[in-house]
């Protein structure tokens, strides 16, 4: 597993060397590696790192292939999620989704007719589909805790989020305050609407966190400081890389 997570992270280093050159590469992989919570994660313990680095190489070929064209970038988008699905259970909800969404929002940026663009969701979707028969075979739930059905406002967590956000944990979950500054400083001036359109990914993960850990009795792995931050790790990176392609976006307009 730590030789899966270092060729992925080297991957990611690649992909964005291609397009923004080696120092541009270097800067995030650096940035993404010395998050503490990352780091620690290094040690293989949980499978939360190569679920996020997963998705985030789904999300940088889906990059390529709105830059570059070329079928074979978008059939990379779904074999690289379907990878994030099998990792861990909870990637149908925070990576399948948001991914989804994505696609279905920015089909025209796309160039996508509904037929192409369903037809690479169901993709995605059915090289997962063998994983949900294996649970179900095994009488297994869809979701870590079989309470995660319980839906209800959980009011004490709405209290604990501001320290959760940014007082606490992790300094890369400060990441999220960082990213919405530069997308205030930034949507008036990127004109490509395909780049803004990637947003989405790192929003509607968010959002699902968010969801998940004040509607259900996920809340309690908020209070006490566990889960949570791990889960951040998808929304944090996704838009992290979203932010900062954006900014060398932004650069070479200006250039």
């Amino acid at each position: 597993t730590w030789l899966l997570t270092m060729s992925a992270i080297g991957a990611a280093a690649l992909l964005m060397s291609r397009r923004f050159g080696r120092d541009a590469a270097l800067l995030f992989s650096t940035f993404l590696l010395q998050i503490p919570l990352v780091a620690i994660h290094l040690s293989q313990g949980y499978a939360d790192l190569p679920l996020m680095l997963f998705c985030l190489l789904s999300w940088l070929t889906l990059l390529e292939y709105m830059e570059a064209g070329g079928r074979r970038w978008m059939l990379l988008s779904p074999l690289l999620l379907s990878a994030a699905l099998w990792t861990k259970s909870e990637g149908l909800f925070i990576a399948f989704v948001p991914w989804a969404l994505t696609l279905i929002i920015a089909r025209k940026d796309l160039q996508f007719t509904w037929k192409q663009c369903l037809g690479w969701i169901g993709l995605g979707f059915a090289l997962y589909a063998p994983f949900i028969l294996l649970l179900l075979l095994k009488g297994l739930p869809l979701t870590p805790h079989e309470s995660d059905g319980s839906l209800g406002l959980k009011w004490e967590g709405f209290g604990a989020l501001p320290s959760a956000l940014f007082g606490s944990g992790s300094y890369g979950v400060y990441g999220m305050a960082l990213c919405i500054a530069l997308f205030v400083l930034m949507k008036h001036s990127i004109k490509d609407r395909r780049l803004m359109a990637l947003g989405i990914w790192g929003g509607a993960s968010s959002a699902i966190v968010l969801f998940t850990y004040l509607c259900t009795p996920n809340v309690v792995f908020l209070l006490n400081g566990q889960s949570f931050f791990r889960q951040m790790f998808i929304p944090v990176a996704l838009l992290t890389v979203w932010c900062f392609v954006l900014w060398k976006e932004q650069k070479s307009a200006a250039a």
